[in-house]
């Protein structure tokens, strides 16, 4: 059987068709790979600005002697929102000045996956030039956080700590490098984009075990997910190892990555840890919700990966991929892909979900989806299903949180 034969997407039949166009386009971009070499510049901190309609956006990146933006420092995404777009004004005369050259690395991302999908992007020109002894320079707005996971990311990319520039003020470098980005969020990738996550594999020592499942059912601060463990136990008892990534350190969330032949969990950002993977690896993406994503695509590409994307979500209603929850199961079509594959699977749980996980969902549903934030979210999908929770909310939203909401909405309004 050919490749193109495999059967390799598993969702219910009404979303086969959106799956396909996602999983099945070609995002790899071939183009022009430079770097622009700036003397004298500047790079600006992130400046957040919202548009019309609320969604935001940044201003910063480099700008040369003159205050001239440079275009290749812009933070594009293929969906509106989070991008950074241009300069801003600011007084030459008062920023700080480091005599070194460094690389432009954009906005540093105080969310792992999306670090580790947006803000790694031009990190290929430090590889390729790692005896230079050039920085690195992130751009943050301000009082932002900065995730533990980035600093060992550095670590094991080989960057001193003394050579990482936080930008939170404008500052004036001897030279700034301004590499192609490799990867355009939700877009494309290009010939660069595997460039670090290999440079940080080959220095780390292989696990052996050759199937693993990335849980995420000890992870309490992202989106919500109920009945993660029917799914783990169903893997256990297939012969793979179970994993935590958030309870190990990133050095051996690879070694388990490297080592691996076969990968599978839940999507989220414990998967786009597949980037680590060696090129031809088996993934089994099971999907939370109707939402085919992007990111998880291009990763699969990228490494010429033997993919599977599976509907494992049990979600009575429509929900934003994001912000959950998320209610998980075997379904009839994880049902059927573990009979293709041999995967010893208990018929009885099929479209099972227990009460306590039923009740935990709902009550966690309603709760999000009466917020005005949310709601918003979910009134792209389904509008009619977020007006009629709107006139809910009195029943499951404190009024601690209207307030905030109102004080949210009438400072958007100024």
């Amino acid at each position: 059987m050919s490749t193109s034969e495999i059967k390799r997407i598993y969702v219910a039949k009404e979303n086969i068709q959106k799956f396909s166009e996602i999983e099945n386009k070609d995002y790899y971009l071939k183009e022009k790979i430079e770097t622009i070499e700036v003397s004298s510049g500047y790079i600006l901190p992130a400046q957040k600005e919202l548009y019309e309609d609320g969604t935001p956006y940044f201003r910063g990146g480099v700008v040369d002697e003159k205050g001239a933006f440079i275009k290749q420092s812009e933070g594009k995404r293929e969906q509106k929102g989070g991008e950074l777009v241009g300069a801003y004004d600011f007084t030459a005369q008062d920023a700080d000045y480091k005599d070194e050259e460094v690389v432009y690395c954009g906005i540093l991302i105080n969310h792992f996956g999306h670090f580790l999908m947006e803000s790694t992007n031009r990190l290929w020109y430090w590889v390729e030039r790692h005896d230079k002894n050039l920085g690195l320079a992130f751009l943050v707005s301000k009082k932002q956080k900065i995730i533990k996971q980035f600093y060992d990311f550095m670590e094991l990319l080989g960057v001193p700590e003394e050579k990482i520039h936080i930008i939170k003020v404008p500052t004036k470098f001897k030279k700034i490098y301004v590499p192609t980005p490799s990867h355009i969020l939700g877009k494309s990738y290009n010939e660069k984009f595997l460039v670090p996550y290999e440079a940080i594999r080959e220095k780390i020592e292989a696990k052996r075990d050759e199937k693993i499942y990335l849980s995420r059912r000890k992870f309490n601060t992202g989106t919500a997910c109920y009945g993660e463990d029917i799914l783990e136990n169903l893997y256990k008892e297939n012969g793979y190892k179970i994993i935590y990534p958030e309870q190990l350190e990133l050095k051996e969330q690879i070694s388990y990555i490297k080592g691996a032949k076969e990968i599978a969990g839940v999507i989220g950002t414990a998967t786009h840890l597949a980037v680590f993977a060696k090129r031809g690896i088996k993934i089994s993406i099971l999907e939370r919700s109707d939402t085919a994503i992007v990111e998880q695509s291009i990763i699969h590409q990228a490494l010429q990966a033997d993919w599977y994307s599976i509907g494992a979500n049990m979600n009575p209603f429509p929900i934003d991929h994001s912000a959950g929850p998320v209610l998980l199961g075997i379904s009839h079509e994880m049902y059927e892909y573990c009979q293709d594959k041999g995967l010893k699977v208990n018929a009885k749980l099929v479209g099972q979900v227990s009460v306590k996980n039923s009740k935990a969902f709902m009550k966690e549903y309603l709760q999000r989806y009466t917020q005005i934030t949310y709601n918003k979210s979910l009134s792209l999908q389904a509008p009619l299903i977020a007006r009629r929770l709107l006139g809910m909310s009195k029943a499951y939203v404190p009024w601690r949180r209207k307030l905030k909401q109102i004080f949210k909405q009438k400072k958007k309004g100024k």
